[in-house]
């Protein structure tokens, strides 16, 4: 549902007719539940609405009728992401960047201000081989352009020079202090 910007939550699984023809060969399914529970809603144990609503969403980007607009969802996605990087990396070192291959999401350290990430939904992020070093994350879907890359590049910009007086400070505060105590 986020990839596509639809309003409310609902997956979707894509698979081939050969496959559902296989699954759902009768006309009638039911869902078993560990309880017994029946449930008698149209679509199973939730509303239709977020079906529906994604289905809306699909249809308004014209997937229903072949995956041409989808094609280039997907490379505005992947241009989104290079260009992030290309403009992260003048900021922070390159090793300081995770991007797995093929994915829409990055990852950087340090982290902008909460303030920052709030603003952007910046995803606070534990790295399993490093999890003492805070990241953070942003998702570069289609809504994700870049003037909006370069709103949230200057505000860390601004973040990372904040960072950098407060180290500073922080660096004489402790260096008068070992002088104190000689």
């Amino acid at each position: 549902h986020k990839f596509f910007g639809s309003v409310t939550i609902c997956g979707i699984c894509l698979t081939t007719d050969s496959f559902l023809k296989a699954c759902f060969s009768r006309k009638e399914v039911n869902v078993q539940y560990l309880t017994g529970l029946h449930d008698i809603t149209p679509s199973g144990s939730r509303s239709g609405f977020n079906v529906l609503s994604l289905h809306n969403t699909l249809c308004g980007l014209y997937l229903h009728t072949n995956a041409h607009r989808l094609r280039q969802i997907v490379a505005q996605c992947y241009r989104n992401v290079d260009y992030f990087i290309a403009q992260i990396t003048k900021l922070i070192p390159s090793e300081q960047i995770i991007h797995p291959k093929h994915s829409l999401t990055v990852c950087f350290t340090p982290p902008p201000s909460l303030t920052t990430m709030d603003k952007y939904s910046v995803m606070p992020v534990k790295m399993p081989l490093s999890p003492t070093t805070p990241y953070a994350g942003v998702c570069l879907l289609i809504n994700v352009g870049p003037t909006m890359i370069n709103h949230f590049l200057a505000e860390y910009r601004r973040d990372l020079a904040k960072m950098k007086v407060h180290n500073e400070r922080h660096a004489d505060a402790v260096h008068n202090k070992v002088g104190l105590i000689q």
